[in-house]
Order: structure tokens, then C-alpha cells, then sequence
């Protein structure tokens, strides 16, 4: 494989295909949360196959990748993927938490009922 066409193919991926990245980092509103790196982390890991089949391809075959529209899905699916999680995992974490929560409280409740039927009232106050 010729060397240039390669590191040509190689830039254009990761400039394009990190894209979805950038525009996370600036779309993100709130600075302490990590959408941003999950998406990039995703996004990374649909660009390495593809980087990888153009640095072990036959001649221009890195510059031919440039335009197969299946590799540009697998890049940019893994990075919706990756905005997928980002904004699922913190509805998912709240609905077990409350879901845990409202367990909790119910078993809270009847020990307390069962202590109040076994000492009576004088323990409450």
C-alpha cells in the first residue's frame, strides 16, 4: 500500500468521523457531565476497524474506503450508539433508584408498624 494514500485516507476518517464528537463537546450544555466522552469513546471504537482495514488493504484501497457508505454507518451508528446510552443511562439509573427507593420505604413502613403494634404509642413520642 502506498504510505500517502493511506495517511490520507487515514486523516480524512478521523476528521470526518470524529465529527459527531466535536459537535458534542460543543452542543453540551451542562460542563460536568460526560456525554461528550461517552460518545467520543463509541465514536473511536467505529472508527478503528475501519482504519485498521485501510492500513492492511491492497493499494488505494484507503482512498476507495473513502467512499463506501457502509463504513461511514458503522462510524457514525457507533457514535449515535454511544448519544444513545449517554442520554438513556441517567432515565435509567433514576427509574431503579426510585424503584429501589419505593421498595425500601414500603419494608421501612411495615417494621415501623410492626415496632409501634409491639411497644404501643409511647415509643413515637
Amino acid at each position: 500500500m502506498d504510505i500517502m494514500s493511506a495517511i490520507f485516507a487515514t486523516t480524512i476518517f478521523v476528521l470526518f468521523g470524529m465529527a459527531p464528537t466535536l459537535v458534542s463537546i460543543f452542543v453540551q450544555r451542562r460542563p460536568g457531565i460526560s456525554s461528550s466522552t461517552v460518545i467520543m469513546m463509541f465514536n473511536f471504537a467505529g472508527l478503528m476497524p475501519i482504519i485498521g482495514l485501510v492500513w492492511s488493504g491492497p493499494m488505494e484501497g484507503g482512498t476507495r474506503a473513502l467512499g463506501e457508505m457502509l463504513n461511514w454507518l458503522i462510524i457514525y451508528g457507533a457514535a449515535a450508539t454511544g448519544a444513545i446510552i449517554a442520554w438513556a443511562s441517567p432515565h435509567a439509573s433514576a427509574m431503579f433508584t426510585q424503584l429501589f427507593a419505593g421498595s425500601r420505604s414500603a419494608k421501612i413502613k411495615a417494621r415501623q408498624k410492626e415496632l409501634y403494634d409491639e411497644w404501643g404509642s409511647s415509643v413515637v413520642e
